[in-house]
């Protein structure tokens, strides 16, 4: 089994799939005729309760001997309130849509060390702190429609490549530069922060790159000519800047 979709139900924690052997028997019926997924959706909350309060004790060798092999869970639309410790269980995920649930902390992911796809939109999350220590082979990463206003903790993420940070709270340009040192950069989304509605946006944002300028996607979209020119003459009197700081500091 490579997939797994439960989607829209009343389920609360993750370990009520991963950790159970005897899920509704309608996925039962699913995982039987089709070998590589299994998938629910259910807007009742009497479904959810089926998985919820289903009896482990009936074994169900199938799905618990293929863990192993599960790269892909989507439990998007649930009541989940954090990353429990059960997704270890499944150690060649590489992608996890955790979307629409009520996750503050990303937690229990360091063992994942395929994880290559991360989705947390419209979370409750309001702060990343050291988040390499969690995600540190993350190639695509969506925070959109959370509540983060730093950046901090995204800043030694190094083989990210897609980073959604639309619909949050950032306000402050200082915050893009914990994300535009990112190596390998190539796709990032401010679109609905305060910050996107300030003058300039777009070449201020862009500035922070310096000379990958010209190879970012901002909000899906490079560089025009006029707004690479513009990013250009702001990235040089910013570097400026900082070196008449940084010599200030020194005297």
């Amino acid at each position: 089994m490579q997939t797994i979709c439960v989607h829209s139900t009343t389920m609360t924690h993750i370990n009520q799939i991963l950790m159970c052997d005897n899920i509704h028997r309608d996925t039962v019926v699913a995982a039987a005729t089709a070998s590589d997924a299994i998938s629910y959706t259910s807007n009742s909350s009497a479904a959810a309760q089926s998985i919820s309060n289903s009896d482990c004790t009936d074994v169900l060798p199938y799905i618990k001997t293929n863990w192993c092999e599960l790269t892909d869970l989507d439990l998007t639309g649930n009541l989940l309130t954090q990353i429990d410790a059960s997704v270890r269980t499944a150690p060649k995920l590489r992608t996890l849509v955790l979307d629409q649930n009520r996750i503050r902390a990303v937690q229990n992911l360091a063992e994942l060390s395929q994880l290559q796809t991360l989705s947390l939109s419209v979370n409750l999350i309001g702060e990343c702190i050291d988040w390499h220590l969690e995600l540190g082979n993350l190639v695509t990463l969506n925070l959109a429609q959370n509540r983060l206003k730093k950046l901090s903790g995204l800043r030694k993420l190094l083989s990210l490549v897609n980073l959604d940070l639309s619909c949050n709270l950032i306000d402050e340009l200082e915050e893009v530069d914990n994300v535009a040192r990112l190596p390998i950069l190539e796709a990032l989304r401010l679109t609905g922060n305060p910050l996107a509605g300030s003058v300039d946006y777009r070449p201020r944002v862009l500035s922070r790159f310096h000379e990958r300028a010209a190879e970012i996607s901002l909000d899906s979209e490079r560089g025009t000519q006029k707004e690479l020119d513009t990013a250009l003459v702001l990235s040089a009197l910013h570097t400026s800047k900082m070196r008449q700081i940084s010599q200030n500091s020194q005297r």
